[in-house]
């Protein structure tokens, strides 16, 4: 191997090494990121509207009036329990033991489990500010094969 082969090859790995400085991490920064429980099955008729936003920890919303009433439809996180974050030990260790190799596989799933948090709520309100009826949110939240 003359010097223009290793100084070729010295390159490639170092350009190789920082991609995998730069995303190492990934997996375990989004599980960490990533949105607890909001408890959104404790939300009663009656409720007061800032009751609602505070338990949802509301993104965005959007809201109508309509024959009196305002309707609000919220877009709310809502993630699995904390102990979850215990798996950014196992994505740690896959790191360590690959070589950061791991991040190929993890990544994509905890992309996928993130986008499946998301959640929409809606409520009808009365004049007073009080919520009237909360609509279930689409599909269920399941951990199964994540």
């Amino acid at each position: 191997m003359n010097i223009a082969q290793f100084i070729k090859l010295a390159k490639v790995f170092l350009i190789t090494l920082v991609i995998l400085c730069i995303t190492v991490g990934c997996a375990s920064v989004t599980a960490l990121k990533m949105a607890g429980p909001t408890h959104d099955d404790q939300i009663r008729p009656g409720a007061h509207r800032s009751e609602v936003e505070s338990m949802l920890r509301v993104g965005s919303s959007s809201e109508f009036r309509q024959e009196g009433n305002t309707h609000v439809r919220y877009e709310y996180s809502d993630g699995p329990h904390q102990a979850w974050k215990l798996r950014i030990l196992a994505y740690l260790a896959g790191d360590y033991f690959t070589l950061f190799i791991s991040e190929l596989v993890f990544w994509p799933i905890e992309m996928h489990a993130t986008e499946r948090i998301k959640r929409v709520g809606s409520f009808a309100l009365s004049p007073h500010e009080v919520a009237g009826q909360f609509f279930e949110r689409p599909g269920d939240f399941d951990w199964l094969g994540v």
